[in-house]
């Protein structure tokens, strides 16, 4: 699926089985940060990559704080690294997010050993 208009995206995402998401940040879009945590919000379980402009990588990083798997720049992407890059948000997304819930509950859950002081 492609769409050029991000929210006919987000729409679309409702009523239909994806894999992952190829969000691009290149164009000059003021709310792209907004929409990434909307879509991350709205399907946390979804990998999202992101493409940003070839000298955006604050963005890039930014991006991963707002729930991407991984972003990538325009000028060094070509289709091999962009389809592996994909590949490996599919199949990173649900060992990380395994991960958060392990890490939640046994957060809340108490240890079974007593916490000591010292000797």
């Amino acid at each position: 699926m492609s769409v050029a208009v991000p929210d006919e995206g987000v729409q679309r995402l409702a009523s239909s089985r994806v894999d992952a998401v190829l969000l691009d940040l290149r164009r000059s879009d003021p709310r792209g940060m907004e929409r990434l945590s909307q879509l991350t919000g709205a399907h946390p379980t979804l990998p999202v990559v992101v493409l940003t402009a070839a000298d955006d990588e604050e963005n890039g990083v930014a991006a991963l704080r707002f729930g991407a798997e991984e972003y990538l720049a325009e000028d060094s992407t070509d289709g091999r690294l962009l389809a592996r890059a994909l590949r490996h948000a599919v199949e990173r997304k649900p060992i990380k997010d395994s991960l958060r819930r392990e890490l939640a509950t046994d957060w809340l859950t108490p240890s079974a050993a007593p916490c000591s002081s010292g000797p």
